[in-house]
């Protein structure tokens, strides 16, 4: 009787242990990280100011789609204005403004500019 009292805790403490992870070194092969993909776009905008967080300027594309650009110049800042930008968008970047998706423009164009008017009080 006491050697299954012995023996009992044994198996029982050796049933719950787990083999040890096998070691990894570091030049064996690893599952490759995504890749993010640097897309580049042309879009028709229209600039909009937004009275948000202090007040910003995003745009609005043809379909809608919000864009918020990261350093738009002051000439640019025009609600109304129509212009063509090409850049990539930034997902991944945080704002304060939390409104579009994040772009980093490269190239502008401005296109028309009949429909700008003051934005009102800026804040």
């Amino acid at each position: 009787m006491k050697n299954i009292a012995l023996i009992l805790p044994a198996l029982l403490l050796s049933a719950c242990s787990q083999p040890p992870a096998p070691a990894v070194r570091p030049d064996s092969a690893q599952p490759a990280k995504e890749k993010t993909v640097q897309v580049m776009l042309t879009l028709k905008v229209k600039v909009v100011y937004q009275p948000l967080e202090g007040g910003f300027y995003g745009l609005v594309d043809a379909q809608g789609r919000r864009w918020l650009p990261l350093a738009l110049d002051q000439q640019y800042q025009r609600n109304g204005l129509q212009m063509t930008v090409t850049g990539q968008p930034a997902a991944g970047t945080m704002t304060a403004q939390q409104w579009g998706t994040p772009f980093r423009i490269t190239a502008i164009t401005a296109v028309d500019d009949s429909a700008v008017q003051d934005p009102g009080v800026k804040y």
